[in-house]
């Protein structure tokens, strides 16, 4: 039932629970609105972050360059992943930031996706340079 609320299962008679198949579309729109929401979330994150926040998305942001320099895909998602979830709690909006959840857990299919594009690696790693800076 938790599946069919955020869409991710449709039930179907005679059949059951069905994964729901995104179109490209629908894709694009959720990433469309997810970059703004996570644009959104860096902007109250930079006025709302606490000291060990930024120091932990330091630490995070330092260890993804070996890790792009390795081109280890599954390792820099992880800790993309990590990077991401600090910068939602330092946005002190439990609102905003289970909003954006919801988003990334209907597109979690599709996330690792970019980072194995030939630069993707190296674009996540200079947008998370710019959130800090």
């Amino acid at each position: 039932l938790q599946l069919s609320t955020l869409n991710l299962v449709t039930f179907k008679s005679r059949h059951g629970a069905v994964v729901t198949r995104l179109t490209v579309r629908e894709i694009v729109a959720m990433w469309e609105v997810l970059t703004c929401l996570e644009g959104f979330c860096a902007s109250l994150a930079a006025r709302r972050i606490t000291e060990v926040e930024l120091k932990d998305l330091r630490k995070i942001h330092a260890s993804t360059k070996e890790l792009v320099a390795n081109g280890d895909t599954e390792a820099y998602a992880n800790a993309n992943q990590s990077f991401h979830e600090i910068m939602y709690r330092a946005t002190k909006n439990d609102y905003l930031s289970d909003q954006v959840r919801d988003i990334r857990s209907r597109l979690q299919a599709y996330r690792r996706y970019p980072f194995s594009r030939i630069g993707g690696l190296e674009r996540s790693v200079a947008g998370h340079e710019a959130v800090l800076t």
